[in-house]
């Protein structure tokens, strides 16, 4: 930062001003400026830290976890896991689920971890492939490989808990904002997809236009319903025409308030949680 202070440090010290509980994140790659600080945080909140696992770490995975553990001087047991697969396709279900059973069973001691959790998405960069004015589906493949190993959690030595990116893609958005030629669209999870409910684009039909994208969402066979969450009451009330309709912001606040409410009703019905 401009006065020197390292950015993980500036952020833990406004946690506490707040009587806020941040656990830091580290990578095994993170490098040491980084790792100093985080272990300076370990030290000071006791909250123990999360270590998130990608691609580049695996090939050498015990052996990366051990130093990064030794360095910021932390047991496993006071460390969270997140294997990141990050983006994942639909289309490779067998070969996603047999590429994530040979990680678990790469990791060193994998009852020793505090928690381990598999984080992944199929939701693309964008959503260009599906027409105007239509409504498309993409598989959630992230869901479809956790029950898939939920299926088989009798031959693991641990089952991870489950971690999405809700309704969005990680990659950094390569384009800028003020190019893009925005359709409205609604990205609403269901069972075993996304369901986007698009429209045309911003600059030729406004935000009113997502009035009947609501419409078509509570007359949808797999609306859950306005009760079932903030985000479904307000795709009812918008349809009514008792809600604005927003903006970009608007939208993907509603769809992640539905999506969150969503997963954790599939996963308490699979009495994990």
């Amino acid at each position: 930062m401009i006065h020197g202070q390292h950015p993980l440090e500036f952020l833990f010290e406004e946690f506490r001003n707040y009587n806020l509980i941040g656990i830091p994140v580290i990578k095994c790659i993170s490098d040491q400026n980084y790792k100093d600080v985080v272990r300076n945080v370990i030290n000071t909140d006791n909250q123990g830290v999360c270590i998130r696992v990608k691609d580049d770490d695996l090939l050498d995975l015990e052996d990366e976890l051990e130093e990064l553990t030794e360095d910021i001087g932390i047991d496993r047991d006071q460390a969270d896991l997140i294997i990141d697969l990050e983006y994942i396709s639909p289309n490779d279900s067998n070969k996603n689920l047999l590429s994530l059973r040979n990680i678990l069973r790469a990791i060193p001691n994998i009852s020793d971890w505090q928690s381990i959790t598999v984080c992944a998405t199929s939701f693309p960069e964008n959503t260009s492939s599906i027409d105007r004015n239509t409504t498309g589906q993409i598989e959630r493949g992230e869901w479809t490989l956790w029950n898939n190993l939920f299926s088989r959690k009798s031959k693991l030595k641990i089952m991870p808990n489950y971690g999405d990116y809700a309704i969005s893609n990680p990659a950094p958005l390569k384009l800028d904002p003020k190019l893009m030629r925005m359709s409205a669209n609604i990205r609403y999870t269901a069972n075993n997809d996304f369901l986007i409910f698009k429209g045309i684009s911003i600059q030729k039909g406004k935000w009113t236009q997502v009035q009947s994208l609501c419409k078509k969402i509570i007359s949808h066979p797999q609306y859950c319903g306005k009760t079932f969450s903030w985000g479904d009451e307000y795709i009812f009330d918008c349809a009514s025409g008792n809600k604005s309709t927003g903006n970009a912001e608007t939208w993907r606040r509603v769809g992640t308030n539905h999506h969150l409410t969503f997963v954790v009703n599939q996963l308490a019905n699979l009495h994990v949680i």
